[in-house]
């Protein structure tokens, strides 16, 4: 055999082991019976007020190093969230290229865009308006109103800080850091000051770690979100805060969403 033939054999079975590499399945990254529960409903959640470790958070190559942060930050609260986002039908399926990822990455940067949202009010009975106002600020402790950051290539991580009104919690400044890697973007939201329910304090200052994973499969991206806080709330106030950070993670998956359609289908994603 020519050694032009064993270099085409070689090709091939690279080429057969790539695609299984990046091709990921679904029941691979969740489980059967979580995948199955997507596939239907669209949605899982999960909650815990004695600390524990998460239920839902996928297989992927972050994980072990979520799975370690969650443990140290040691929460008294865990709600989850996963969801399923089907890929527009105009980029196909497959694995998304780099040039897609990087728009996906700046959507997810796009701090600006979240002010004005809604979130359904399970106290109240209807939506509300979740960020008042949301706009990146330079430095931990600066006014100074900055652009969206736009990044040209996807960087391996990235921080910014943020200075959001929430209509529950009031306003708060917020340290996010970005992450990224083969097949996914993670980024962490942290409070850099204390937040409070009306008048009673509920979060000091770092006692809240919301964290969302956006991973790639073949047919569909999973996002999964995470709100872990260290809090110790007054009888009767758990479920309360519970169904807020549940309904809130809806608005940001439905924020995703409008963002995530507008950046595949508008830019070029063309490696």
């Amino acid at each position: 055999m020519s050694e032009l033939k064993y270099f085409s054999i070689a090709l091939s079975f690279l080429a057969l082991f790539a695609l299984k590499v990046y091709s990921v399945d679904l029941d691979s990254i969740v489980g059967s019976e979580n995948a199955g529960i997507l596939r239907a409903k669209g949605s899982v959640k999960s909650f815990s007020f004695n600390g524990g470790s998460p239920g839902l958070l996928p297989s992927f190559p972050a994980r072990t190093g979520m799975e370690s942060r969650i443990s140290a930050f040691a929460p008294t609260l865990i709600v989850e969230s996963l969801y399923l986002y089907e890929k527009p039908a105009e980029i196909g399926n497959g694995r998304l290229t780099d040039g897609a990822m990087l728009a996906v990455f700046n959507a997810l940067g796009s701090i600006s865009t979240l002010t004005g949202i809604q979130y359904y009010s399970a106290s109240r009975g209807r939506m509300r308006t979740f960020y008042e106002s949301s706009f990146v600020v330079e430095g931990e402790l600066g006014n100074e109103v900055l652009a969206d950051p736009v990044a040209a290539t996807l960087p391996a991580r990235a921080t910014l800080f943020a200075i959001q009104k929430d209509l529950t919690f009031g306003e708060n400044r917020y340290r996010y850091d970005y992450e990224t890697g083969s097949g996914y973007i993670l980024f962490s939201q942290e409070n850099l000051t204390a937040m409070n329910y009306g008048i009673l304090p509920i979060l000091g200052k770092r006692r809240l770690r919301t964290m969302v994973a956006v991973i790639d499969t073949a047919d569909a991206l999973v996002v999964y979100c995470i709100s872990a806080a260290k809090a110790s709330l007054l009888p009767g106030l758990d479920g309360k805060v519970r169904d807020s950070f549940s309904n809130r993670a809806d608005a940001l998956f439905s924020w995703f969403g409008v963002h995530a359609e507008k950046a595949l289908t508008t830019t070029p994603v063309k490696n």
